[in-house]
């Protein structure tokens, strides 16, 4: 129950977009782990973390034991929850600034809103590529 008060306090706060951001690495990087390929990126890491030193070497030693020790299943199924959940704060931010803008005094129902959002983010990218 805490988890969610914490979810409904930070969404419109905005800092569910950096958590979700951090994410997005993690997951990223489990999925390399799924695939094997979470050694391959370490010349890389090393790379674009040279101008910070020794500091650099330690910071791309804890990112790969990390990703060693990570249940990758878990954080890419953690991952896609708080992307998803991302993708439809970032549609109700945009509508209640269009909303503003047209100075809309009564918004749609939340009902409305939702299956719209959904529709949005699950149905657009397959029709988007279908097209390309």
């Amino acid at each position: 129950m805490r988890h969610g008060w914490c979810l409904l306090r930070d969404i419109p706060a905005g800092r569910l977009t950096l958590q979700a951001t951090g994410l997005v690495d993690v997951t990223s990087l489990s999925v390399l782990k799924t695939f094997g390929f979470q050694r391959e990126i370490e010349p890389l890491l090393r790379q674009l973390l040279t101008p910070l030193g020794a500091g650099g070497a330690e910071i791309t030693q804890t990112v790969l034991d990390f990703v060693d020790n990570a249940q990758s299943d878990v954080l890419a199924g953690i991952g896609m929850i708080v992307l998803f959940l991302t993708a439809v704060s970032m549609a109700d931010q945009v509508e209640t600034g269009f909303n503003r803008i047209w100075r809309v005094e009564r918004p749609r129902s939340i009902g409305r809103r939702v299956s719209e959002f959904l529709t949005l983010i699950l149905v657009g990218p397959v029709l988007r590529c279908r097209r390309s």
